[in-house]
């Protein structure tokens, strides 16, 4: 299975009939590779939310931010989100333990005009979220056919392939798509979220 970006790509590449694979992102100038370098991280990070695989699964303890002029009366706390976040699980109480989905700590989202904020009545707020994970060595298998797959359905929407390999690819996608999010669930707490809608609706 491929092992760095370029294999990916041109994984994907290779699944819709393509022999025009990427060598440098920078300096290729054909319209596959430009393709790409726009959407990979796009992608990548439509994966990552909708599979919430284990290697990407972080803690951290939310910092008070001070900082916002921004008020909320209806929460207690206000939090400065993590860099590199792609969606959130959920919050862990005040013991650190997360509790089951359905009982998971009651949070908001806001946008204080300059960046987004966590909202929430629990003091000393542990969030667990989907890190944007770019180091591919650590993405199995399943995860790196998911993406490959999602990759070529979105190549096959910009450059010129049958109607009948787009078509494939859209159906395969969302297939890796659900395997690779069944092996993370069978390794621990994914969440338990539904397929993004945008990502399903794009694979429909």
């Amino acid at each position: 299975m491929a092992t760095n970006k370029h294999q990916i790509a041109n994984l994907a590449l290779s699944r819709i009939g393509s022999t025009k694979f990427v060598t440098d992102f920078d300096t290729d100038a054909t319209a596959e590779a430009r393709a790409i370098k726009q959407i990979y991280d796009l992608i990548l990070d439509d994966i990552l939310e909708a599979v919430r695989p284990q290697f990407a699964l972080r803690r951290a303890t939310l910092v008070e931010d001070t900082a916002s002029t921004h008020a909320d009366v209806e929460w207690a706390y206000k939090y400065s989100l993590p860099s590199a976040l792609v969606c959130i699980v959920g919050l862990e109480n005040a013991a650190g333990r997360l509790v089951r989905s359905d009982q998971r700590l009651a949070y908001a989202l806001e946008h204080d005009g300059t960046k987004q904020v966590l909202m929430t009545d629990e003091a000393d707020a542990v969030l667990i979220y989907v890190y944007r994970e770019t180091t591919t060595t650590l993405y199995p298998p399943s995860f790196t056919s998911a993406l490959a797959w999602q990759l070529a359905a979105e190549l096959a929407r910009s450059i010129k392939v049958s109607a009948r390999l787009a078509a494939e690819a859209d159906r395969m996608a969302l297939i890796a798509i659900m395997e690779a999010r069944a092996q993370a669930e069978s390794q621990g707490e994914t969440g338990g979220e539904p397929l993004p809608a945008e990502l399903a609706a794009r694979n429909s």
